[in-house]
């Protein structure tokens, strides 16, 4: 059996307790039960980028997750509004343009 949380899925056995030293993450197994719902392996389309570049890309979909939905899949950003007639609304200019929108603080330190 190789599972686990992060990386350490690809470890031999499973991977119960890891934390990186720092002290900013940490993953502990709190139990184990037997599903009933089906478990499905989600495969990825890949593409091959410097470092350099992955690092760059995973902080603008952090920091500016509206523009990086619309950039890499050209979808509309859309909010449910019940005052609308459609039942949602789409983003406006003032939710593009927030910046950090959420928190990021990256495990993997160079």
């Amino acid at each position: 059996m190789d599972a686990g949380s992060y990386k350490f899925c690809g470890l031999p056995g499973l991977i119960l307790k890891a934390a990186d030293t720092a002290g900013d993450y940490s993953w502990e197994a709190t139990g184990i039960e037997k599903g009933k719902r089906p478990i499905y392996e989600k495969e990825f389309v890949l593409q091959k980028c410097s470092r350099e570049q992955a690092r760059k890309i995973i902080a603008d979909m952090f920091s500016k997750p509206f523009c990086f939905v619309v950039k890499i899949g050209g979808k509309k950003v859309v909010f449910p509004d019940k005052s609308d007639s459609r039942g949602y609304r789409e983003a406006d200019e003032r939710e593009f343009s927030i910046k950090n929108y959420y928190y990021y603080d990256p495990i993997e330190r160079e």
